[in-house]
């Protein structure tokens, strides 16, 4: 039995890091501008075939516009939105450790 990840998982989840970064630099420019005037929040959008990104995109191509909502920000809902980014985000990069720590001892003959 293997526990290693495949490739196209691999992929997933880089693209899925990028996609966390994203919306944490949204909601943080959303907290930061909280008190200015006039300022509406922002929201990451992605696009409708983002099932299939994997497989269409390259890795430098971008699947995220940034669309302006209209609303004034509502500062409790951001921190909590940035709060369950930020744990999604810890999650994927644990995951990764995991992968990485696996093929290392692999390589290493089970030494560590």
């Amino acid at each position: 039995m293997t526990h290693a990840i495949s490739p196209a998982t691999l992929g997933a989840i880089s693209r899925a890091l990028d996609v966390d970064e994203i919306r944490q630099q949204v909601h943080a420019h959303n907290v930061a501008n909280a008190g200015v005037t006039g300022f509406t929040a922002k929201t990451p959008v992605f696009s409708a075939q983002l099932a299939s990104a994997s497989e269409a995109l390259g890795p430098s191509e971008s699947i995220v516009s940034i669309r302006d909502t209209g609303q004034p920000v509502e500062l409790t809902a951001e921190l909590a939105d940035m709060s369950q980014n930020a744990v999604h985000y810890q999650s994927l990069v644990k995951l990764l450790n995991r992968h990485y720590a696996i093929a290392s001892m692999v390589l290493n003959d089970g030494k560590r």
